[in-house]
């Protein structure tokens, strides 16, 4: 048989006072809580210590620095061991971009003057893209006497430094060329 809690007894819900009048076992048990409790109530009320209040102010203050002691201890672990572990990831190199070798450069170079060499020649010319036009073939030629003029002993970087300006330039050049597009709407 399920007996309830002590706790139950006490709080004395309708089924379990139904239960405690049927049963002499938590009855007694009840009953004998019942006298507990009014033991305790007849007792006469203790005054607290004439120091009680500035000891427990004392105490509070004592467990307070304690707190805000070991609070700093904690943050300061925690900065140094975070500055310890980040310090690397932050201050790494970034990895050098990967370099397209040279004849990959001159390949892009090539294909370039393919499409600008497809695209048809407008009839009619803003003066600003013919000027823009003009300045960017100068440029292009400007970078291929460079090219032209290098010892075969040059430093690759320098020989593919200017392979990159004339791909710049060439897709500058593209965009100027391109014919504009057109929007149909329906």
């Amino acid at each position: 048989m399920n007996h309830p809690s002590l706790e139950a007894l006490l709080a004395g819900s309708e089924p379990v006072r139904a239960h405690a009048a049927g049963c002499p076992a938590c009855a007694a048990e009840l009953a004998a809580a019942e006298r507990r409790r009014s033991a305790l109530r007849a007792l006469p009320p203790l005054p607290p210590p004439a120091s009680g209040w500035s000891n427990l102010q004392s105490t509070l203050r004592r467990t307070r620095r304690r707190q805000v002691a070991v609070r700093s201890s904690l943050l300061a672990l925690a900065a140094a061991l975070g500055a310890v572990v980040l310090w690397p990831l932050l201050h790494r190199a970034p990895p050098a971009p990967a370099q397209p070798s040279l004849s990959a450069l001159i390949a892009r170079s090539q294909a370039l003057e393919a499409e600008l060499a497809g695209l048809p020649e407008p009839s009619v010319v803003e003066v600003v893209d013919a000027d823009t036009r003009a300045e960017v073939e100068d440029e292009i030629e400007w970078v291929d006497r460079g090219l032209n003029g290098l010892p075969p002993d040059a430093d690759p970087s320098e020989r593919a430094g200017l392979w990159k300006t004339r791909i710049e330039l060439l897709e500058a050049l593209l965009e100027v060329r391109r014919p504009p597009a057109v929007v149909v709407s329906l």
